[in-house]
């Protein structure tokens, strides 16, 4: 589950990026169908696991955030920052995954992050 939680990132960040990229590369409409038909099959397979990914990701984060911020100095601010980034983060994945359930169709993910045409 880890592996699916990590593609999906990666596919993420490097999503559109890569589209730019590729645009003005050879063969360029190959190479846009590979990252296009990734990136479906990615949120096809995130969509599937959505309810596991849920609990997975707010369990996990909650926890690396936890031990971070017991590593770092007992400051007022630093409590404070790490109640903000707690609850801040948790929220917006949950919220990102929640779009993720409402979407009818990866093609259209994936469209709205011009990965796909």
């Amino acid at each position: 589950m880890k592996s699916i939680l990590c593609f999906f990132l990666v596919l993420l960040v490097s999503g559109s990026f890569g589209a730019i990229l590729l645009q003005n590369a050879p063969g360029k409409h190959a190479n846009l169908q590979i990252l296009c038909n990734l990136c479906q099959e990615g949120f096809g397979l995130v969509q599937k696991n959505l309810k596991t990914l849920e609990a997975l990701t707010n369990d996990d984060l909650v926890g690396l955030i936890n031990n971070i911020c017991q590593l770092a100095p007992d400051l007022d601010i630093v409590h404070t920052v790490c109640d903000v980034v707690r609850d801040d983060l948790v929220d917006s994945l949950n919220k990102f995954l929640q779009f993720l359930e409402r979407s009818a169709q990866p093609s259209a993910v994936c469209k709205q992050l011009f990965v796909c045409q």
